[in-house]
């Protein structure tokens, strides 16, 4: 089995088979933000996972729909108001969970929570004066992260963290807005294995 996906990438890179099916991600706002969030987000979620060789398909929704079997897909449902911080906090006493993947047991599902407001809060202990004039950009930038370390959970179908900047158990505030942050060549070549293994199998 190895053999066969192996030879489907090297078939896939040299332009033989047709390119693979981009990633559907369904995105389910309680509140949707402003246009400049919303495109930041985009932008670096698209820009995040293009170094894997994964393309996604972002599209958005009023509720769950019904898929196509044949479609890798995931929901991810934004909670609490999706709007940038509005105060500069130096410091956060209370932990707080950005966000969570749906599991079935060992299973992870397609199904991602995300709460805004927590986002927005957390990022605030990280923001400068200097960042006054970007907050939106920041914002959506942050939110594709937080729902890229989700989204890892759920490619990899993988419970546990490493130790990089994106897929720690804890991921920084300053690590959610900074420039350059990206994921690393072990993530990467593991989700260009699923990537691979996702179309030999017909999708997930």
């Amino acid at each position: 089995m190895r053999l066969y996906v192996v030879c489907v990438a090297w078939l896939a890179v040299a332009g033989v088979l047709p390119a693979q099916d981009p990633v559907v991600v369904l995105l389910q706002f309680d509140e949707k933000p402003s246009l400049s969030v919303v495109n930041a987000l985009h932008e670096e979620l698209e820009s995040l996972f293009e170094g894997a060789g994964i393309r996604l398909d972002l599209r958005h929704i009023e509720k769950r729909p019904l898929r196509r079997k044949h479609e890798r897909a995931a929901v991810i449902h934004f909670s609490k108001g999706c709007a940038p911080p509005i105060v500069i906090r130096r410091h956060e006493a209370e932990v707080r969970t950005l966000a969570h993947v749906h599991q079935a047991g060992k299973r992870v599902l397609d199904l991602v929570e995300v709460n805004c407001r927590n986002v927005s809060e957390y990022i605030s202990t990280a923001i400068t004066t200097s960042d006054l004039g970007r907050l939106e950009m920041l914002y959506g930038r942050a939110l594709a992260r937080v729902v890229s370390h989700e989204l890892l959970h759920w490619m990899l179908n993988e419970s546990k963290h490493t130790r990089s900047r994106l897929f720690c158990p804890h991921v920084q505030a300053r690590d959610l807005i900074a420039e350059g942050v990206t994921l690393e060549h072990g993530e990467i070549a593991r989700l260009r294995r699923f990537a691979t293994e996702s179309a030999v199998a017909g999708g997930l």
